[in-house]
């Protein structure tokens, strides 16, 4: 609606053809801009060795750089920018070349939305990027402290049950700072084990149940001790 008058008051002259010239030629510069920042940080950050927020060297390729700069697209504030300008100057003249400027916050909105919108997934697909979440990466580190905490709260404590809880919160310790990043954030070590085998002991409670060896008291009581040892177990999907 607001680009229809704008187009119209251009007219069917050589202005239209200027003005579209050059609202191109401003959407080419934006989007090359982006790539030129973007590209040139990218440089300088790996040339220093920045780290990202968990610590690590950040994974910065040339796909992944290609990607963000990519990803520049402009939106209502663009416009709002624009529509800001005043249609009048404080002597009452109308503001220079104000249709010119709405026309190029249009076709900035307009290109970068569906050139770069429509085909940023093949772009991302011909590029073949590794997945890079930081905030299971952040998990994973918190994580990792968190339980080097619990070892360390309990590494003077020589009972059996003080030593099997070591075990395991040092497989979790492992497990999270190891390379491998296929494991599930929600899934503790065992879990999937553990998941199976109360399962069965499920059923055989049941089974118990059934044959009135045990009584519906008892029965609720033993679920209940399963139902606390599964969310212990971890994982979102039963087994």
């Amino acid at each position: 609606m607001q680009l229809r008058p704008i187009w119209e008051r251009l007219g069917n002259g050589p202005a239209r053809t200027e003005s579209v010239t050059v609202a191109a030629c401003v959407l080419v510069v934006v989007i090359a801009t982006r790539f030129l920042w973007v590209m040139t940080y990218s440089a300088i950050a790996k040339r220093q060795g920045l780290r990202n927020p968990v610590g690590e060297h950040a994974k910065r390729t040339w796909g992944g750089s290609v990607v963000v700069s990519w990803a520049g697209m402009r939106g209502i504030v663009t416009l709002a920018a624009a529509f800001a300008v005043p249609e009048t100057l404080p002597d009452g003249s109308a503001f220079p070349y104000r249709d010119l400027i709405l026309l190029s916050a249009f076709s900035v909105v307009l290109g970068t939305l569906v050139i770069q919108g429509l085909t940023m997934k093949p772009i991302i697909r011909m590029l073949k990027l590794d997945e890079d979440d930081v905030v299971k990466d952040e998990v994973r580190l918190g994580r990792a402290q968190m339980y080097q905490v619990l070892i360390a709260c309990i590494q003077d404590d020589d009972s059996l049950h003080a030593k099997l809880l070591r075990k395991k919160y040092q497989a979790i310790v492992d497990l999270n700072v190891g390379g491998d990043r296929s494991h599930p954030l929600n899934e503790v070590p065992s879990g999937p084990f553990i998941r199976s085998a109360l399962a069965q002991a499920r059923h055989k409670a049941i089974e118990l149940r059934s044959l009135e060896i045990i009584g519906d008291q008892a029965f609720r009581v033993l679920v209940q001790e399963l139902d606390w040892a599964e969310l212990s177990a971890g994982g979102s999907e039963a087994e």
